[in-house]
C-alpha cells in the first residue's frame, strides 16, 4: 500500500523547481498539484485508522513535510484541476494560468451577478434618498410657493406655460377622481344603511325586531 511518506521527496523536488524559477515552473507547479491531490486521497485512507487528534489534513502534511504554505497548496491543486484549460489557452507562466482560472465561466457569471445586484441596490438607495429629500422639501411649501417654484423651474415662457397647463389638467383629474371616489363611498354607505333598516322593519315572516315589539304591545 502506498503511503503519504513516499510522496514527500517527489513533492519537494517539484516545489523546489517552482521556487527556483525554472523555465518550466508552470509544468512543475501542475505536477506538484497532481502529487498533492494523490497525497490528499492517501491521507483520507490513513486518517480512517487514526484518532481524531492524530488525523492530518493536506495543508498540515504539506507544511510539516515540505514546508509549503496553505495558499501555495491551494494554487498547485487548482492549477492541476484546470490543466486542460490552461494548456488550451497556451499559458506559459503561472501568472497567465491564474488569469485563466479567474475567467472560469461560473465564477465570472457569479461575480457579474453580484456586481449587478450591488449596483442596483446602490441605485435604489440613492433614488429613495432623493425621493425622501424631495418629499420633505415639497411638503414644506405652501401652494403659492409651489407655484413659484414650478414657474421658476419650467420658466414663464410658452414652453413653461404648456407644462403648467398639463400639470393643471393632471391635478384637476386627480381631484375629480378623488371627489368621485368619495361620492361613491357615501352612496355605498347609504345603501348599506337602507338595507339594514329594511331588514329591521320589514321581515316578511313577522320576525323583525319592529314587528315583534308591536306584537307585545
Amino acid at each position: 500500500m502506498t503511503t503519504s511518506a513516499e510522496y514527500v521527496e517527489k513533492v519537494k523536488v517539484e516545489h523546489k523547481a517552482v521556487c527556483e524559477g525554472e523555465s518550466s515552473m508552470l509544468a512543475h507547479a501542475i505536477t506538484c498539484g497532481k502529487l498533492l491531490a494523490a497525497v490528499e486521497h492517501i491521507l483520507e485512507e490513513e486518517n480512517t485508522t487514526k484518532r481524531k487528534k492524530d488525523k492530518v489534513s493536506l495543508n498540515e502534511w504539506a507544511k510539516q513535510n515540505c514546508d509549503i504554505a496553505q495558499t501555495t497548496v491551494s494554487l498547485y491543486t487548482r492549477l492541476w484541476k484546470n490543466e486542460a484549460e490552461i494548456k488550451k489557452q497556451g499559458c506559459k507562466s503561472i501568472g497567465e494560468a491564474k488569469k485563466v482560472m479567474l475567467k472560469d465561466p461560473d465564477k465570472v457569471r457569479l461575480a457579474e451577478e453580484r456586481k449587478r445586484l450591488r449596483e442596483q441596490e446602490k441605485e435604489k438607495e440613492a433614488e429613495q434618498a432623493v425621493q425622501q429629500t424631495v418629499a420633505h422639501v415639497v411638503a414644506a411649501f405652501t401652494p403659492e410657493e409651489m407655484l413659484d417654484k414650478l414657474v421658476g423651474l419650467w420658466g414663464d415662457d410658452k414652453s413653461g406655460n404648456r407644462k403648467l397647463r398639463e400639470f393643471h389638467k393632471l391635478l384637476t383629474a386627480h381631484l375629480d377622481l378623488a371627489s368621485t371616489g368619495r361620492a361613491i363611498k357615501r352612496r355605498e354607505n347609504r345603501l348599506r344603511r337602507l338595507k339594514s333598516l329594511h331588514k329591521w322593519i320589514g321581515a316578511s315572516d313577522g320576525s323583525s325586531p319592529l314587528t315583534v315589539a308591536v306584537g307585545r304591545c
